[in-house]
């Protein structure tokens, strides 16, 4: 059971953002067998985007910054969070867009609901999702969002729904099989099926699910996500911001007007794109506020355009490509700020970068810069730790940090996830970034 229909209503829970489904409404749909949990819709997006469905600044979806320290507003949300999931007494997802905020959800008791397609970065999102499954030793699902930033030649409810074309989600889909989630869904079905005078039927995307379906069912990983391994342990706090420009209406952290971003919380932007060849974007986690095109923005929408849908063959010939799946990833996994030494311990290279770090973590990394495991930390963290061979730098552009990361960075030709003794590797053999293609390896063959 999803809120979105009471966010949308403006229907919300006195003092917050958000909407929550009465519990009566829980025990009865518990009751039916068929329950198997509620999902808070883009729930950190509405944290960080406090006014998308209202325009009071002072409602936010789990915690007010306000007069908060960035470690008390974590602190805050992560109680807020606990004490509802508690309340309920089932499982409660967070659908997640910013690729921000995935540790302390689970931290607080809430699972992940890790999107694929919309306007994502995927090496990005799934370093940081599978860094969280792996610290808090959670299950959690993926979001097939096919709402995106494209046009095509292809049934079409609304320019930009669906935003990715049939080759791209049915790779999408694949993609996000192989993380081994342990469930999958498609959000906006009504890009999957059309009604007409002859009744009910799939669009060529229903068709790709369905194809899907039948595909995923004769197939097996050899691995589950909570075997994974990562070779490059990227460790940042939980800040709150997608871009280091601020929020959409231009707040800072958690959305909120007083705490403002700096170097410190901008800085793990600067690892994942020294990370992956200078290919992700330095300034956001996904395509928002970086100036890149959307070009269902650029299609009209007025009275008589909208009249006009859904369009079985939508732009009838155009078809843009500015979204993609792929960019040079080699193992990367993101732990937050109180990660343990057997969370990223069997990494070969230790990032750390954010504004904060727990004395515990500070400790583990010690430990592993003490067995020769290679640590880039940053400049104001001088002092946390006692290991001389510890490497700082106050900018991880620099041409110190990309000398020290280059032996482990592998080909900008490959995205590679570790899952125990095996290995996926994605590759994109078109070069197109959408038709991509998947190998699993026996790690030493």
């Amino acid at each position: 059971m999803g809120n979105e229909y009471g966010n949308a209503n403006a229907r919300f829970t006195p003092g917050t953002n958000r909407y929550d489904v009465p519990a009566e409404l829980v025990e009865r749909a518990k009751a039916t067998g068929h329950f198997l949990g509620l999902l808070y819709d883009e729930t950190e997006h509405l944290q960080i985007n406090n006014t998308i469905y209202q325009s009071d600044k002072n409602l936010y979806q789990w915690v007010n910054p306000a007069g908060k320290s960035l470690a008390e507003t974590e602190e805050g949300l992560v109680e807020s969070v606990h004490t509802l999931v508690e309340k309920y007494g089932c499982d409660v997802y967070a659908e997640v867009l910013f690729s921000e905020l995935y540790h302390a959800f689970n931290r607080a008791g809430m699972l992940l609901s890790v999107k694929s397609l919309q306007v994502l970065r995927q090496p990005f999102e799934f370093a940081v999702a599978l860094g969280a499954v792996k610290q808090y030793r959670k299950k959690w699902m993926i979001t097939a969002d096919i709402w995106g930033t494209d046009v095509g030649k292809w049934f079409t409810r609304i320019w930009g729904l669906p935003g990715h074309s049939v080759k791209e989600v049915e790779s999408a889909l694949k993609m996000s099989f192989y993380m081994s989630p342990d469930m999958i869904f498609v959000e906006n079905c009504d890009g999957l099926m059309y009604c007409d005078e002859n009744g009910l039927h799939l669009s060529e995307f229903g068709e790709a699910y369905r194809s899907f379906i039948a595909w995923a069912k004769e197939q097996k990983l050899p691995y589950k996500a909570a075997d994974f391994s990562p070779s490059v342990a990227v460790i940042r706090s939980e800040d709150g911001i997608f871009s280091t420009h601020g929020t959409f209406d231009g707040s800072g952290p958690y959305g909120s007007v007083q705490l403002k971003n700096d170097e410190k919380t901008n800085s793990f932007f600067s690892v994942m794109h020294a990370l992956s060849y200078g290919k992700m974007d330095k300034t956001s986690s996904l395509m928002y506020m970086t100036g890149e095109d959307m070009p269902h923005n650029l299609w009209p929408r007025d009275e008589e355009t909208m009249k006009t849908f859904p369009r079985m063959d939508g732009t009838g010939g155009e078809e843009t490509h500015a979204h993609g799946l792929f960019y040079p990833l080699n193992n990367v996994g993101v732990f937050d700020s109180f990660a343990r030494r057997e969370d990223f311990g069997g990494a070969d290279l230790i990032v750390v970068c954010g504004s904060r770090l727990s004395d515990e973590t500070a400790k583990a990394v010690d430990r592993c810069a003490a067995e020769g495991k290679k640590v880039l930390a940053a400049e104001w963290f001088r002092g946390l730790f006692e290991e001389s061979s510890i490497e700082y730098v106050s900018d991880f552009l620099s041409e110190t940090a990309k000398k020290f990361i280059s032996p482990f960075i592998g080909s900008d030709k490959e995205w590679n996830i570790r899952f125990g003794s095996y290995l996926l590797q994605i590759t994109d053999p078109h070069g197109d970034g959408i038709r991509l293609d998947f190998k699993i390896k026996k790690v030493g063959e």
